[in-house]
């Protein structure tokens, strides 16, 4: 097996205080504290920390975008809106979902303080919709 110096990452894992220097045919490989393997963000703590926020922060962004496109009445129907929740926000926080089991509970209360709403829905969804195909309750 051939490996690319440029392309491979060492991350330690563990209280370890000497410098560790792992080389590749002459070459030294990046030590990196975080690295994105499979989709997940892993970190030398593994606490998942770094992932559940970089999750948080896409589902924010896919659900900024949806709202822009509703503008009550005028906007998408509603149907088109709960489709594009389904494949655009609720992705990014089911993906790696055993992840948010392991986090602590002052990694997740620095993420809902820095994403207070992190999945806000439009204003005239009704309860009973969000309910029935969503799958979850939704608050006013």
């Amino acid at each position: 097996m051939v490996l690319n110096a440029a392309k491979t990452k060492v991350m330690i894992f563990g209280n370890i205080d000497e410098e560790v220097k792992i080389t590749i045919e002459g070459s030294v490989v990046e030590k990196v504290n975080s690295y994105k393997y499979l989709g997940v963000i892993q970190d030398v703590n593994l606490d998942f920390g770094l992932q559940v926020e970089h999750a948080v922060a896409n589902a924010r962004r896919a659900s900024a975008k949806i709202s822009s496109l509703i503008d009550g009445h005028n906007g998408l129907p509603v149907h088109i809106g709960i489709d594009l929740y389904k494949v655009l926000v609720r992705l990014h926080l089911e993906y790696a979902l055993p992840i948010w089991a392991s986090i602590c509970n002052e990694d997740l209360r620095i993420v809902l303080l820095r994403y207070p709403n992190p999945t806000p829905k439009p204003r005239f969804f009704a309860k009973t919709v969000c309910r029935r195909n969503l799958g979850f309750f939704c608050h006013n």
